[in-house]
């Protein structure tokens, strides 16, 4: 490995801070064209694949662009979970194309590589694009009207009701390209967001992957070819088969019977790849011989329905290699979406589930995914569609889709509180299933059973808004509103929850307060539904009635005593922050803090706790609290935003500026990204808290005034209560300055 240039080392600081070339080439004054040939040299000389290697090996090498206040380019690519093999030439022309022109639709047959050759052009392209790169998987979408919830979704962005004409609004100025898979069951749907961002964000590229284009003015199709036969076909046999059967010799003539073996599977990748799965217990010759029966059918006919019947066969040649329960295990499995763990397939498919589903990897027809010592499994989607179509010819399909819907049900109904409800943290619990819930929530949907959506979806509720899926909560919420009758009174309670959820998170008080006052109304109010629509109902009052919600949230911390279990700790918080933003007096402000200490006790704290007793000078408490204090996690976009507007305060409040603008940079870029509700607001309090912490009393005036002037004064107009509080606490110092300049 060559050692890289004085200059190219430069560059490399800046690639690993994932700066696009153009970035690069302001910041060392030199042209775009010059950074392409040093980022090139870099790759030849450190030995890596392409620019995303490149960017692991900088941050391996803890390599330091310190002082580059530059954004971050951003991606959510899925990892590869295998080498890619050939479309060199493919690839670098469609990276090519995807700087130049607009739209670019990848189409071919199921299998035949459109999504890994998208993502492995994606991946080349992070640093092209300044406002990210960004992966929308829609093949777990069966309803036209969730492509844009999707959208929004696989961005984590809160957009209310997610039109093409919205996302447009969203686009617009970004320079983002947005990789949107399996679009061929949603064509219209694709279109017509396709064609707004075409329309309206010049700076906006879109490569899609379909079976058949999408028809908008100014897409440009490129067909997927297969894999060249005596080249990039072999290879990826032998490396497939290698992986299968490491001992196994490949020598010239096997290599003939290979190359035989790729030309009667016409080069489609999928094929490839199953048949040489097969090299774990065939020779290859007995594979080459059992294919010749099966494709002696496929003959004449258009050159795409020969590929789509070449799928097929090989599909159905690996489907025969199965034994009877294998085959009905494997039919079964089309039910799950995205991931599944052991335990359901044998709760809803099979009681030998784990021999099966094990044999079922074992011939590369189920994925394994081990994400720290948590095994789940997964059909990809070409062998998910085949599966589902075998479990509809046995007619045991509706039998298993409701046994899914209801395993799914039962499992969401069966957490604990402290999961379930309002109980935000335990949301991270939700995510592998999510998935699967959504399937469930759409069969349930199918069938009519909106008793049974409002069940799941009211489960659902807390993970929605945690992960900012707004759009997603509110449009399960109309189709509960309409699809429940007025006299189910238990069900409307918990449609009323997830409608109760959607205007939180909108910061609608008044549908907010509507919607959890009638669910308060149809619940019992000692069940965990009349206690979340309790805390609902509190934390809109403590915004809009301080008073009011005072006795709210005594009545809600009476009803979490009745039903046992932890209570909900940030609800213990808003109650004291809502006091506090109302104290009239240091002494009136310090006995509250004293009441919250008591409260706590020896439980673990929030920051919200801290940070509190920081701004009101309490310094030795807010440092023993923020000691023992629990971070949000940060897989937990709501915890991100809260976590970073807390260590902003919190460092300013110790005058480590440095550190509180790191924070509101990332709290910033967050709000930014995920289009939060107020979210300018919490920004613009957090600059002013540290200018008037570093004693720039003009400039807090300032921000201050401005945010006046923006949204309103008041803890109705800024949403979160750690803003609020901040804000009365920035406005009451300002106060004392300008009284002391008078006097």
């Amino acid at each position: 490995m060559q050692e890289p240039s004085p200059r190219e080392t430069e560059v490399l600081e800046l690639v690993g801070s994932r700066l696009s070339n153009r970035q690069i080439g302001e910041r060392l004054y030199i042209s775009v064209r010059t950074v392409e040939s040093h980022v090139a040299s870099l790759i030849r000389k450190l030995e890596v694949a392409d620019r995303r290697e490149l960017v692991t090996y900088a941050s391996e090498q803890k390599v330091d662009a310190s002082g580059i206040a530059a954004s971050r380019v951003r991606d959510n690519l899925p990892l590869p979970r295998s080498s890619f093999i050939g479309r060199g030439v493919e690839r670098g022309r469609l990276q090519e194309m995807v700087l130049r022109e607009p739209l670019i639709t990848l189409t071919g047959i199921g299998g035949c590589g459109k999504t890994r050759l998208a993502l492995e052009v994606a991946s080349g392209l992070v640093g092209d694009f300044d406002d990210g790169v960004f992966f929308i998987d829609l093949s777990a979408v069966t309803d036209s009207t969730l492509v844009g919830p999707a959208v929004s979704g696989a961005l984590k962005l809160q957009i209310l009701d997610p039109t093409p004409d919205a996302l447009a609004d969203y686009f617009e100025d970004r320079e983002t390209l947005l990789v949107v898979d399996n679009c061929e069951h949603l064509l219209d749907a694709c279109a017509d967001v396709a064609d707004a961002l075409l329309e309206r964000c010049p700076r906006t590229r879109i490569l899609a992957t379909s079976r058949e284009a999408l028809g908008v003015d100014g897409e440009w199709v490129f067909p997927v070819p297969s894999l060249d036969i005596e080249g990039e076909a072999v290879a990826l046999f032998g490396e497939r088969a290698l992986s299968a059967r490491p001992d196994l010799q490949l020598d010239s003539t096997s290599e003939a019977t290979i190359v035989e073996i790729c030309r009667r599977l016409d080069g489609i990748p999928l094929a490839i790849e199953l048949a040489a799965a097969r090299a774990a217990h065939l020779s290859i010759t007995e594979i080459l011989e059992r294919l010749n029966d099966r494709f002696r059918l496929l003959v004449g006919g258009s050159r795409r329905v020969q590929r789509q019947q070449t799928l097929t066969a090989a599909l159905d040649w690996s489907y025969d290699l199965l034994g009877p329960d294998e085959r009905s295990l494997l039919g079964r499995l089309a039910v799950f979406r995205g991931s599944f763990s052991l335990s359901a397939a044998e709760a809803i498919c099979h009681p030998q589930a784990l021999e099966l589903v094990g044999s079922l990897v074992d011939k590369s027809l189920v994925s394994v995914i081990d994400r720290g010592g948590d095994v789940r499994y997964r059909l990809f989607e070409s062998v998910r569609l085949y599966a589902d179509g075998k479990l509809v010819e046995t007619g045991e399909s509706e039998q298993f889709r409701s046994a899914h819907r209801d395993y799914y049900l039962e499992w969401i109904e069966s957490l604990p509180l402290d999961v379930r409800g309002h109980r935000v943290l335990g949301t991270l619990l939700l995510v592998p299933e999510a998935d699967n819930l959504t399937a469930a929530l759409e069969w349930c949907r199918h069938q009519g059973r909106y008793d049974l959506c409002a069940c799941i979806a009211a489960n659902m509720s807390s993970y929605w808004f945690a992960f900012y899926r707004a759009s997603e909560m509110k449009a399960w919420w109309r189709q509960l509103e309409a699809g429940i009758p007025a006299e189910d009174y238990d069900h409307r309670a918990k449609a009323l929850l997830v409608g109760g959820w959607a205007a939180l998170r909108a910061l609608e008080w008044e549908e907010l307060n509507k919607r959890s006052a009638q669910a308060l109304a149809l619940a019992d109010p000692h069940s965990w539904v009349g206690m979340e629509a309790q805390y609902l109902q509190a934390v809109c009052w403590s915004v809009t009635d301080p008073p009011r919600g005072d006795d709210a949230f005594e009545r809600l911390f009476e009803i979490e005593a009745n039903i046992g279990g932890s209570p909900y700790p940030v609800a213990h918080d808003l109650f004291y922050v809502s006091r506090l933003q109302r104290a009239t007096s240091g002494e009136e402000a310090l006995a509250i803090l004293d009441d919250w200490i008591v409260d706590v006790g020896d439980s673990t704290p929030t920051t919200y706790m801290p940070v509190a007793f920081a701004l009101y000078g309490e310094t030795q408490t807010a440092l023993e609290l923020m000691s023992r204090a629990a971070l949000l996690p940060r897989g937990l976009p709501l915890g991100q935003f809260v976590n970073e507007l807390h260590q902003t305060v919190w460092a300013s409040t110790q005058a480590k500026f440095d550190e509180a603008e790191r924070h509101l940079a990332t709290l910033t870029a967050f709000v930014r990204d995920f289009a939060v509700a107020r979210g300018e607001a919490a920004c613009l309090v957090g600059f002013a808290k540290v200018a008037l912490d570093r004693g720039d009393f003009g400039r807090a005036s300032h921000l201050l005034a401005t945010v006046d002037s923006r949204f309103g004064p008041g803890n109705r107009s800024l949403g979160d209560p750690t803003v609020a509080l901040v804000y009365a606490h920035c406005k009451g110092v300002l106060g004392e300055f300008i009284n002391l300049e008078i006097t």
